[in-house]
C-alpha cells in the first residue's frame, strides 16, 4: 500500500505562520499569541523563530537586574518614559517569582507602569519564572526576540530578585545594569558577589538613604581598580527613581555604552556568541532552543547521581569530558566539585556521629564493662 506523504503544513504550523505574519504587520493581539506559544514551548516555536530571524538585530535589549526591593520597576518606568521622549518604541518584560507553595506568580510589576499602559508604542509582558532559578524564565530569550521582530528598538528586560549567582540575563541582554541599595552590603560583600562581575553599569537606587555615599565611593574605587574591559571602565551612577533623579544620566550611559560596543566591534561580538550558545542547543536534540541543564530538577539528579560516584569514576567522567566542549567541561568540573564536597560534608558528618555514639556507649553503666571487655581482649 503507497503512504501519500503531504508537504502541506499542519493546522498547528499554519496557524503559527498566519500569526507572525500578522505580527510582522504590526497586530498587538498576534504578538501576544505568539508569546504565549513561547512561554508552552509549543511545537510551532522553531517554524515561528525561524521566520522571524531576517528581522532580527534591529532592536537594542537593556537588562536590569538586581535584589529584591531595589527599585527594578521603578527605573524600568522611568527610562520607558525617556526612550518615548526621545521617540522610540519599548518592549518590556517584567518577570516576578513563582511562589514554590502555589505554583502561581502575582506578576505586579506591570502595577508601577500604569502611565504606559495605553501607549500604542509601549509593550509590556509579564512573566513569572516557573521554576528557573537564574533570574528569568526559559522562554525570555524567544519572547525578547519577538518584540524585536515586532519593532520594538528598545527592549527592557526586569527580572526578578536575584542574590549573588543569578546571572542569566547577561545572556539576554546587550547592556547589563546592575541595581543596587545602600543596604546592599559593604566593600567585602560587593568584591564576592557573582552578580558585581556582570555590570556594564552600576546604578545605587534610593540614593537619598544612609550609606548611599560610602556605597558609590567603594563601588567607584572597585570598578576602577578592577576594570572588565579595556575598553569600558564600568560607571557607578546614583539614582531616586521615585523623584525621577538621575534617570537621564543613567539613559545616557546606556546610550554611550552601545556607542562604545559598535565602534569596538564588541556588539557583533556578543550577539553572535548569544547566537552561536542557542544555535548549539537546537543542534542537540533540543529544537525549542531550552537549556535543560539549567532546570533545577535537572540539576539536582546529576547532583545526586555525582555524589554517590566513587573519586576514580569522577576522575574518569573529567577524562571523557575533554573530549567535549569547553562549557561542558567546566559545567562539569563545577558539579564534580560541588558533589566531592557535599560528599565530604557527609563523611565527616558522619565520622563525628560514630564518635559521638562510641563515647555515648562507652559512658553508659550498662556497656562500660562489655567496653571493657573488648578492649581487653583487644590489647
Amino acid at each position: 500500500m503507497c503512504r501519500v506523504i503531504s508537504l502541506r503544513p499542519t493546522m498547528e504550523d499554519a496557524s503559527a505562520v498566519d500569526l507572525v505574519e500578522r505580527m510582522l504587520a504590526g497586530e498587538q493581539r498576534a504578538l501576544a499569541q505568539l508569546m504565549s506559544h513561547v512561554e508552552r514551548h509549543s511545537a510551532e516555536v522553531p517554524e515561528m523563530m525561524r521566520r522571524i530571524a531576517p528581522t532580527l538585530g534591529r532592536g537594542y535589549c537593556v537588562g536590569l537586574t538586581g535584589p529584591p526591593g531595589a527599585g527594578k520597576s521603578t527605573i524600568t518606568d522611568a527610562l520607558t518614559a525617556q526612550a518615548r521622549q526621545q521617540g522610540h518604541t519599548v518592549g518590556i518584560i517584567a518577570v516576578d517569582p513563582t511562589s514554590p507553595f502555589s505554583g502561581g506568580a502575582i506578576l505586579g510589576d506591570r502595577i508601577r507602569m500604569q502611565q504606559h499602559y495605553l501607549d500604542a508604542g509601549v509593550f509590556i509582558r509579564s512573566m513569572a519564572t516557573r521554576g528557573s532559578h537564574g533570574g528569568l524564565p526559559l522562554a525570555a530569550q524567544g519572547v525578547r526576540k519577538l518584540l524585536e521582530a515586532f519593532g520594538k528598538e528598545l527592549i527592557l528586560i526586569e527580572t526578578v530578585g536575584v542574590g549573588q549567582t543569578e546571572l542569566d540575563i547577561v545572556e539576554a541582554a546587550d547592556t547589563t545594569v546592575v541595581l543596587l541599595v545602600p543596604e546592599s552590603g559593604d566593600t567585602i560583600q560587593t568584591m564576592k558577589a557573582g552578580i558585581m562581575e556582570i555590570a556594564d553599569i552600576f546604578v545605587i537606587n534610593k540614593a537619598d538613604r544612609d550609606g548611599a555615599d560610602r556605597l558609590l565611593r567603594d563601588l567607584r574605587l572597585l570598578a576602577h581598580m578592577h576594570p572588565r574591559y579595556e575598553w569600558w571602565e564600568t560607571p557607578v551612577l546614583a539614582t531616586q527613581a521615585h523623584k525621577n533623579v538621575g534617570i537621564a544620566e543613567l539613559y545616557t550611559t546606556i546610550e554611550q555604552h552601545r556607542q562604545t560596543l559598535t565602534t569596538t566591534g564588541q556588539l557583533l561580538v556578543r550577539r553572535r556568541q548569544r547566537q552561536q550558545g542557542q544555535s548549539g542547543e537546537w543542534h542537540c536534540g533540543n529544537p525549542h532552543g531550552i537549556d535543560f541543564r539549567s532546570h533545577p530538577q535537572i540539576r539536582r539528579q546529576r547532583a545526586d547521581q555525582l555524589a554517590h560516584w566513587p573519586p576514580r569514576a569522577l576522575n574518569q567522567k573529567d577524562n571523557r569530558d575533554q573530549r567535549h566542549s569547553h562549557g561542558d567541561q567546566v559545567d562539569s568540573l563545577a558539579t564534580k566539585k560541588a558533589a566531592q564536597t557535599e560528599a565530604q560534608k557527609a563523611r565527616n558528618q558522619h565520622v563525628v556521629l560514630q564518635k559521638s555514639e562510641d563515647a555515648h556507649f562507652r559512658r553508659h553503666p550498662a556497656n562500660h564493662q562489655q567496653f571493657e571487655e573488648q578492649s581487653k581482649y583487644a590489647r
